[in-house]
């Protein structure tokens, strides 16, 4: 006898009363209760499953939108410009890198890391600030122009053309306040970074295009022309100081605009 037939049994005999109970009829009734539960059960079942179902891909789909979908800006041996989703212009030089996380990016916030020396044209966001993440060191700003060079072991500079930069060891401490014409240094294990005197603008000239000079003596000038083309060059006559922005794109036509200014001649070897 199968466990349902015994339970059939059972049940007969439990309600079972003389003249009145009809077998058959308890008989189908108890099927009726029987196929009854088991409908309930399936469908709990069914719907237990599907609500496990929907949470898992609730689950797949908010780990998908959480996780980073980082893009990597890489330079190989030449100066590499790219523009950033928000606008941002960066300027790789060579073996240089910028990368940023393309979902978040411009929405939720502004954050980059980078490694070698990069120029960044910073487009003004007031809402979400720029923030970049050097080897060491970190840099906030809102909107302006200025390089990052991390290039050398141990140290990070800033070097600001425009604008104004917060520059510090971690975006937990105050750090200190950059603006147009300052630098600073951070080396590796120090708490803040050390402002600069007088630092050298011209060491954003690769990036920016244009040399300038402020009351330099001619020598000094000619020595940092001969560093950025290769070349030697040298003058005859006094040694004069120069103040003016020249471009660099042509070397000759700026010894010439030197030549007549200072009245000197100027041989480039």
């Amino acid at each position: 006898m199968t466990e349902k037939e015994k339970k059939s049994l059972r049940f007969v005999v439990m309600n079972y009363r003389p003249g009145v109970f009809d077998t058959r009829k308890a008989i189908r009734k108890f099927k009726e209760i029987h196929r009854q539960v088991k409908y309930l059960r399936i469908r709990q079942a069914i719907i237990w499953t599907s609500a496990a179902a929907a949470v898992a891909v609730g689950i797949f789909a908010c780990i998908t939108l959480i996780r980073p979908e980082y893009v990597e800006l890489a330079s190989a041996d030449e100066i590499l410009t790219q523009t950033l989703p928000d606008s941002t212009i960066v300027m790789l030089s060579p073996r240089s890198s910028v990368k940023f996380d393309s979902r978040r990016f411009g929405s939720r916030h502004r954050k980059t890391e980078m490694t070698g020396k990069v120029y960044f044209c910073v487009a003004r966001n007031e809402n979400i600030p720029f923030e970049i993440y050097p080897p060491d060191g970190y840099v906030r700003v809102l909107g302006t122009e200025f390089q990052i060079d991390a290039s050398a072991a141990g140290s990070v500079s800033v070097l600001v053309d425009k604008g104004k930069v917060l520059f510090s060891s971690n975006e937990d401490t105050g750090g200190i306040i950059l603006t147009s014409g300052m630098g600073a240094v951070l080396d590796s294990g120090s708490e803040a970074p050390l402002s600069t005197d007088h630092p050298d603008m011209n060491e954003n000239t690769w990036a920016r295009g244009t040399f300038i000079f402020n009351d330099e003596p001619l020598d000094s000038v000619l020595e940092e022309l001969s560093g950025y083309y290769g070349k030697k060059l040298h003058f005859t006559g006094k040694n004069r100081r120069i103040t003016g922005i020249f471009n660099a794109g042509d070397l000759e036509e700026t010894v010439r605009i030197i030549e007549t200014a200072l009245d000197v001649e100027i041989t480039i070897e």
